[in-house]
């Protein structure tokens, strides 16, 4: 097959591949124009931004392929202009510096959805959000002391819906942050080598979350100081129990610790931990003589409760030999001064633009030198990384790492100036390894101070894309199961327009109320509890434990004429709900169900004279059901029949027990009371 790459600069796009065959000595590649423009802005308060005040990209990528992207920077009037084929795009942007007084949130929490339209003109506005919230972060020692020397707070979302990040900045002797409001999130702090060195362990992790009536936190959290008597100890063998020299070792716990080590000679480990939780303990080898050059790793961590015991001394980690293929290195080198585009074999790509690597050469003489760029080449070095990668409460590589670094004719290394995109794929199996969901996932690279570190990404086609300052030790990252939130966010959450009332409530622009419950199921204002999946059009199914799977989507629920259709396939009928009485009319044959999924008909109970008597009992009631009706007469007045539009008189007593056959109004006939009636009443 035959193609070729594009940069996302580009004004056009491959439509697909060639297929060649031995005898074809030419073939064609058909490119798709770009002559679609979508220009627009970013608006805070329902103003736009303007005058230098805010510094984004906007990017855009096709769905459903997700491999096309085009991006643009915002000018200095917070404008930017995008050129896109027709088809389906989504729209996102992230935001690099802004001066705009109020803090923003980085990144829009959906991608906004656009039909781009063959030589159209589109107009595609962000409204920022305000990140309203105040935390600051104490950090004490044994001795009640601030610390603000070699420990760095940060805090995470934590309730699944997102993969919002911060490292908190010092300001005297506290740190300080913004988080968003109605966002539950923990708040942790990585400490130094010499903290470590000194005897002390991360403080525990506390949990936050801010509101409108309480938009300010304040967390003292404590450096824990270790006690000889509370570690964990023990040896890495291989399978045939021989021990494995230089094994990497890691121990982390749920409260925010973590630690790494090698083993010594003998294969033993020894760390100084914090007793009364839970620890997990992995290892790896990457290889050598003693393995016969295999690489060594662990299906999984280790658990140890150490919520009784002061220590463990007994452990054994057990190495098997790796099954996974990792991918080919790669040694490419190529001209900066031209865009670059490399695929590696597992699919990861690293696109280049032209002149993003700037070879330097010293030019002048004496002290007045100056720094010079010449022409060049460049090779970059491509090496997956399986072992050694430190392992965390944050994050942790899905499955290996890649080490991309850059370096010129001289060897010197070297690094790009601008941004760059690096698109790395996931696999389902991966996914069920780490008991993942796709949304859990993020990309990251590793700081040596700080661990792994988020940065803004796109997940699409199987794919994390990402535009990046910088290459060094990158993966795609998550979370370990025993950390992540049960809960599971609802797609209705992340993909509708729902504003967040509450903590767990939301408000659709066409669904109305419900509850994201965190198991995947609502709790909707009007329906109940659903459960809802997509149908890949932009509608949803969602299934009622009594109606079954019901479809329906903004252009038929809730739409601008407020209307409530919905198809139910167990009905084989389109349904219409009235919120009035809480029924659903079924078009296929006339006639009326309610939440139980059984059919109602209406009893329109009215009175003859609301002036001589009342009558209750009416509404829409279930076929086939009984029905109390009751009658309630005025002084003076005496009530003498109730009579059906279908089946004449059904009796004379005040209270009357019906059974319901179908839609039909009912009377309640009220007279004047004769002087013989009241008589009859006094000497009775």
């Amino acid at each position: 097959r035959v193609g070729t790459w594009l940069p996302d600069t580009a004004d056009y796009s491959m439509v697909s591949e060639t297929t060649v065959g031995p005898s074809d000595a030419k073939a064609a590649v058909v490119l798709r124009p770009h002559d679609a423009v979508v220009t627009g802005g970013f608006t805070l308060d329902g103003e736009y931004v303007t005058s230098g005040d805010i510094y984004a990209q906007v990017w855009a990528y096709r769905v459903p392929d997700g491999m096309s992207f085009k991006i643009a920077m915002t000018s200095w009037e917070g404008k930017y202009e995008l050129r896109l084929a027709e088809g389906l795009w989504k729209i996102g942007y992230a935001v690099d510096h802004q001066t705009l007084g109020s803090v923003v949130e980085q990144e829009p929490r959906r991608f906004i959805e656009l039909n781009v339209t063959k030589g159209g003109s589109h107009v595609v506005d962000f409204a920022l959000r305000k990140v309203e919230g105040n935390l600051s972060v104490f950090i004490l020692d044994e001795n009640n002391q601030t610390v603000t020397e070699g420990v760095s707070p940060w805090v995470e979302q934590s309730d699944g819906r997102g993969k919002f990040f911060r490292e908190l900045k010092p300001v005297g002797n506290r740190f300080h942050a913004r988080f968003p409001l109605l966002m539950r999130g923990r708040v942790g702090a990585k400490i130094s080598k010499e903290l470590r060195s000194a005897g002390y362990l991360e403080p525990e992790i506390e949990t936050v979350y801010l509101s409108k009536d309480n938009n300010a936190k304040v967390v003292t959290m404590r450096l824990i100081y270790r006690k000889p008597e509370e570690f964990l100890g023990g040896k890495v063998t291989d399978d045939q129990g021989t021990a494995v020299s230089g094994a990497f070792v890691w121990a982390w716990s749920p409260n925010g610790q973590a630690m790494d080590t090698y083993a010594d000679a003998n294969g033993s480990f020894r760390f100084e931990v914090k007793a009364g939780s839970k620890w997990y303990l992995g290892a790896d080898f990457a290889g050598g003589a003693s393995t016969g050059g295999a690489t060594l790793v662990m299906d999984k961590d280790v658990e140890v409760d150490l919520t009784t015991a002061l220590f463990r001394d007994d452990l054994r980690l057990v190495l098997r030999p790796s099954s996974r293929q990792l991918p080919d290195a790669v040694v490419e080198t190529f001209d900066p001064s031209l865009d670059y585009h490399a695929t590696l074999s597992d699919g990861t790509q690293i696109s280049i633009p032209a002149n993003s690597i700037l070879l330097q050469s010293t030019g002048g003489r004496g002290r007045g030198r100056s720094i010079q760029y010449r022409k060049g080449l460049v090779t970059m070095t491509v090496t997956p990384v399986q072992t050694g990668l430190a392992k965390g409460i944050n994050n942790r590589p899905l499955d290996f790492g890649y080490s991309i670094s850059f370096a010129d004719e001289t060897g010197r290394e070297t690094q790009i100036s601008r941004q760059a995109r690096l698109s790395v794929p996931f696999s389902a199996a991966s996914l069920v390894a780490n008991k993942a969901r796709k949304e859990d996932l993020a990309l990251s690279y590793y700081s040596t101070s700080r661990g792994w570190l988020n940065v803004p990404a796109t997940l699409s086609g199987g794919y994390l894309h990402a535009y990046v300052d910088h290459f060094s030790k990158w993966a795609v990252t998550v979370a370990p199961p025993e950390v992540r939130p049960a809960s599971l966010p609802n797609l209705l959450v992340s993909g509708l327009n729902a504003d967040q009332v509450t903590e767990r409530w939301y408000q659709s622009d066409w669904l109305g109320s419900f509850n994201d419950t965190g198991s995947g199921w609502i709790y909707h204002g009007e329906h109940g509890w659903l459960y809802p999946a997509e149908d890949g059009s932009g509608n949803y199914w969602l299934y009622h434990a009594n109606l079954g799977w019901l479809w329906t989507g903004p252009s038929f629920y809730g739409n601008a004429e407020g209307h409530h259709f919905l198809f139910s396939p167990k009905a084989d009928s389109w349904l219409y709900y009235e919120s009035s009485d809480k029924t659903f009319y079924v078009y296929k044959n006339s006639t009326r169900m309610n939440h139980a999924g059984v059919a109602v008909a209406r009893l329109q109970v009215t009175s003859s004279d609301a002036s001589f008597g009342q009558v209750s009992g009416g509404g829409y009631h279930e076929v086939g059901g009984m029905v109390k009706l009751t009658a309630t007469t005025n002084l003076g007045y005496r009530f003498t029949e109730w009579r059906s539009s279908t089946r004449g008189a059904l009796g004379t007593s005040e209270t009357l027990d019906v059974q319901v056959v179908g839609g039909e109004s009912i009377t309640g006939v009220f007279a004047k009371m004769s002087s013989e009636d009241i008589l009859g009443g006094v000497f009775d």
